[in-house]
């Protein structure tokens, strides 16, 4: 067993131990709490108020196969007054990371002004109305570069941009301080020059250094700046269509509304046409919120207030079978190729309950790019366009001499026959 002092020692050890991380911490906390409180930077704001966007809603068919779904990506643009006189040093770096070349990428990046015009209406003193033509100078601010990027490539690419994007003129503005700073008097050299009394030599060493910081740290805001907000993403949401222009006339089209749902959303998607029109309300989500506060781009957690989760869109199964649907858009294309007619359509129905099973109309379109087909094209057939029974309506004539008693079914085979 060990002997009593050396137990003693161990205990003091732990003891002291103990006390010199408390003491620590309490130090820490002191420094944080009083002396140096964690408050928000100049350019973050500590509370925030974050929209959680909804996802619109899916189509699906009968057997579950996807028709139509929602994504969100990203449109990256570019502020070129942000950039100003850097633009060509970012627009080298980004364009390995953003796949366009670098000459591309440099009209984009570099500020230009136009001048143009607005009209403005006002009263003169007489109390006639007048219109003014007035000149105002326009800057470029916000130009897109690429669209609909993934958000694990956005990601990446903000990620070297923040880690490895450096301005070569700031790391030039870096050596130039440290060359002034290695020729630059140091104490016991400014005492012999106040003690010779060449003061103009002590000011114009003193001036030259703080110009040299001076540039180093605007070089180091601007880089700062640009690794932040040079290139920006702006979230939206991308509506899909796996098959094509399967069941096109049914499904219809989305297009983005001039309205987002909240201030801080993407553009939400508005139903045009089909069943993107028809459950419109029914496919729109309900976005959410969450509350935080910030200090030094950090949350504090515990200070959250509000996290309430957005609610997706509700999803639309249809009485459609991809299966059928692809058989009848086969056909519909043979006879468009075999008769070349100005419209053509088709509607499959289950007889015993009435159910859609497959309807198509020609010409169709596709809807992932339903802007660059015309609207006619747009227009499902089966449903719109008035066309005469034929001799589907046969048998309500036969019905209606049945019960007139004009004739028999024997008169009516002849009648077939072209005997009657």
């Amino acid at each position: 067993m060990p002997d009593a002092p050396s137990t003693h020692r161990r205990l003091h050890f732990i003891t002291a131990l103990f006390v010199v991380v408390l003491c620590g911490l309490a130090v820490r906390l002191v420094h944080v709490q009083g002396i140096a409180p964690m408050h928000a930077g100049p350019a973050e704001d500590a509370l925030q108020k974050i929209p959680l966007p909804a996802r619109r809603g899916a189509v699906h068919d009968l057997h579950g196969t996807l028709l139509a779904h929602s994504r969100f990506v990203y449109d990256l643009k570019v502020d070129p007054v942000l950039l100003g006189p850097h633009a060509a040093e970012f627009a080298r770096f980004t364009a390995p990371l953003l796949g366009i070349p670098e000459e591309q990428l440099v009209p984009l990046f570099t500020p230009r002004g136009e001048r143009r015009t607005r009209k403005e209406v006002e009263r003169d003193p007489g109390g006639r109305w007048r219109t003014n033509e007035v000149a105002f100078l326009f800057t470029n601010r916000a130009v897109a570069v690429r669209l609909q990027v993934e958000p694990r490539e956005w990601a990446s690419i903000r990620s070297q941009i923040r880690t490895n994007f450096q301005l070569a003129a700031r790391t030039e503005a870096a050596r130039d301080l440290a060359a002034v700073a290695a020729v630059s008097p140091n104490l016991a050299g400014k005492l012999r020059l106040v003690a010779s009394g060449d003061l103009a030599s002590l000011n114009r060493f003193k001036s030259t250094l703080k110009e040299a910081r001076r540039r180093r740290d605007a070089l180091r805001l601007q880089e700062l700046e640009m690794r932040v907000n040079g290139l920006t993403a702006h979230e939206v949401e991308m509506r899909a269509y796996p098959l094509g222009g399967l069941a096109a006339h049914v499904l219809g089209h989305t297009r983005e509304s001039d309205t987002a749902a909240a201030p801080g959303l993407p553009p939400r998607l508005q139903g045009m046409m089909g069943i993107e029109w028809r459950f419109d309300p029914e496919l729109q989500g309900v976005p959410g919120q969450r509350v935080i506060h910030t200090a030094r781009g950090r949350e504090l957690a515990f200070l959250r207030e509000r996290d309430i989760p957005a609610r997706n869109g509700l999803d639309v199964h249809l009485t459609l079978d991809a299966r059928v649907q692809m058989a009848v858009e086969r056909a519909l294309d043979a006879g468009v190729e075999r008769l070349s007619p100005k419209g053509i359509s088709c509607v499959v129905m289950r007889p015993q309950s009435g159910e859609i099973l497959a309807m198509g109309s020609r010409p169709t379109f596709d809807p992932n790019r339903a802007h660059k087909y015309p609207v006619d094209w747009r227009r499902n057939r089966a449903l719109v366009d008035p066309v005469e029974p034929g001799s589907t309506f046969k048998m309500v004539t036969y019905a209606a001499a049945f019960d007139l008693g004009l004739t028999t079914p024997d008169s009516l085979v002849d009648c077939e026959h072209g005997l009657w």
